[in-house]
């Protein structure tokens, strides 16, 4: 990996250059391969954890494409990241297994490449401390570690927005026009994938055209005549711009998708310090003191750990003041997050020897040979007392520490038994159910419903072609017309969450027989008689 050199950076730094004696040759890429392993090896412990809610529209569309070309899922097809779910369903038309464990192998890749990535962009810009420093904190990065073992593209945005930002500074700062050139289609091609499979890309590389304006163009104009006259202009262009896309319609559809949450995370909607809140959590010693890392790190490597803070502070406010908010949207701008913790360690290293070697010519008897262990010792202790090691460990166990209760599905057609012949399934948890039993006649999801285009009563779910409700009268009604049947969801949805307050009573009215089932984590319900609805009533249901 070569990286190039340029003078055309407003910042002074001696300490920007290369390092005069960088890591090289044989233990260069040991040191990479030794990261890339440790990865793998805590992204192993949660291959055969249940599957996630969210996993199954990639499953069930992977297993539908293969049999008939599409990402079908019953009557509806899961067409967001479409080409995602193709690779899926290649790799299980490779392997000859269709299930979640193979699958989820497909993020395990770029999951174990982040940190060797880090590693050797930062080992050739400011030298093999502060690459090895961020290395490991991308392998001891708890939600990265989930992330590489779960079947969804999240492990695979963040390495492509990793890989397209780097080009993005190495074309930047290359004097040659065939390196520049090189870097550039780099950049547009990671940077097109990490784009396709989240939107939320435009907030990173918002961050990175801010760099490059303050970095290299915003130096240039001031140099020149009358710079205020062209700042102006350059001003007015943008207001104009922005008044274009309001008049078009095209600001508000923007603001709306910013915006937007349904209604299961609406509590986090205008929670401005939620991911201050993950990282204090996670990270209580390196958050904290992160503005500090910031100093250090620009003080000795300006131009690389401006833009690491640039791209990591527009995605953490960008993310902040968004409508939908879990720990994964951040994660494409953790990297650079240890990045700058990594840079600042090559200052910060240095400085603790020189102390500690002080230290040692006063009271150490052995002349300074204490020195290094007493840095790894250091090292060990403030690893140890951060929650994000504590949770690196617990995943190589099997423990993903989630707050949810874990959903076991599996073996519930025989537990049901004679129940999977009822006549009429509603579900809360329509891909488990699709997995485990078959099919469903109709969804009961109050959140479910504010995702679909035309949030109204019995609108078709595009992705199963199956109708929603997500109110408890349009349930009554259904009942009312349907004598017999079975309602299956989680006992997390039922016990915990508030369905059962809601949906007991509605089941139990009008004279009908209730049943109910604990199967494991899986909440059972049998109706049955009743009062029957009016017929007419009945026909105009779209059931």
């Amino acid at each position: 990996m070569t990286f190039s050199r340029s003078p055309g950076f407003h910042v002074t730094s001696t300490s920007s250059r290369f390092p005069s004696r960088p890591a090289a040759g044989l233990g260069l890429w040991a040191t990479a391969l030794g990261l890339c392993l440790l990865a793998l090896v805590f992204r192993t412990g949660l291959l055969d954890s249940s599957a996630q809610f969210d996993e199954l529209y990639h499953l069930l569309g992977a297993r539908g494409w293969i049999e008939t070309g599409r990402p079908s899922i019953l009557d509806g097809e899961y067409t967001r990241t479409s080409w995602f779910t193709f690779a899926i369903a290649t790799l299980f038309e490779a392997t000859g297994r269709d299930t979640l464990f193979v699958g989820r192998l497909f993020s395990v890749l770029p999951g174990i490449l982040v940190a060797p990535v880090l590693f050797l962009w930062l080992q050739a810009r400011a030298g093999w401390a502060g690459g090895l420093g961020a290395g490991l904190l991308a392998v001891f990065w708890p939600q990265g570690i989930i992330e590489a073992q779960t079947l969804r593209f999240y492990s695979w945005h963040s390495f492509t927005f990793l890989l397209g930002a780097i080009a993005i500074f190495e074309a930047a700062l290359a004097t040659a026009l065939r390196a520049r050139l090189l870097w550039a289609a780099g950049a547009a091609l990671s940077l097109v994938v990490a784009l396709y499979l989240q939107i939320t890309t435009a907030i990173g590389l918002a961050g990175m055209l801010a760099w490059l304006f303050g970095a290299f163009f915003l130096p240039a104009i001031l140099v020149r005549r009358r710079p205020w006259t062209i700042l102006a202009g350059i001003a007015l262009l943008g207001i104009a711009l922005v008044a274009l896309a309001q008049a078009t319609g095209i600001l508000g559809a923007l603001w709306h998708t910013y915006r937007w949450t349904p209604l299961w995370l609406a509590d986090k909607q205008n929670d401005v310090m939620f991911y201050h809140g993950v990282l204090v959590t996670m990270y209580p010693t390196l958050w904290p003191l992160f503005p500090v890392a910031a100093i250090v790190a620009m003080g000795r490597h300006a131009r690389l750990a401006s833009f690491c803070l640039v791209v990591f502070g527009a995605i953490f406010v960008g993310q902040t003041f968004g409508g939908m908010k879990t720990e994964r949207y951040l994660s494409y701008g953790m990297p650079f997050f240890f990045a700058l913790w990594g840079l600042a360690a090559t200052a910060i290293v240095p400085l603790f020897g020189r102390l500690a070697a002080g230290a040692a010519r006063e009271v150490d008897p052995t002349r300074g040979r204490l020195v290094l262990p007493a840095l790894i010792l250091t090292t060990l202790f403030a690893a140890l007392t951060n929650p994000f090691f504590e949770r690196s460990i617990d995943a190589l166990r099997g423990n993903t520490n989630s707050p949810l209760p874990d959903e076991n599905w599996d073996g519930v057609a025989t537990s049901l038994g004679a129940w999977t012949e009822l006549p009429f399934r509603i579900t809360m948890r329509e891909l488990q159910t699709i997995a485990e039993l078959g099919d469903y006649d109709l969804l009961y999801g109050p959140s479910r419903l504010t995702e679909l285009p035309e949030p109204a009563p019995f609108a078709i779910d595009p992705r199963t072609g199956r109708p929603v409700i997500g109110e408890s009268e349009t349930l009554a009604r259904v009942l009312d017309c349907v004598p017999e049947g079975l309602f299956v969801t989680s006992e997390n949805s039922w016990f915990r969450l508030g369905a059962r307050q809601a949906l007991e009573p509605v089941f139990a009215a009008n004279g009908r027989e209730i049943e109910t089932r604990s199967i494991d984590s899986v909440f059972a319900l049998r109706w049955r008689g009743g009062e029957a609805g009016d017929p007419a009533a009945c026909a105009a249901l779209p059931i």
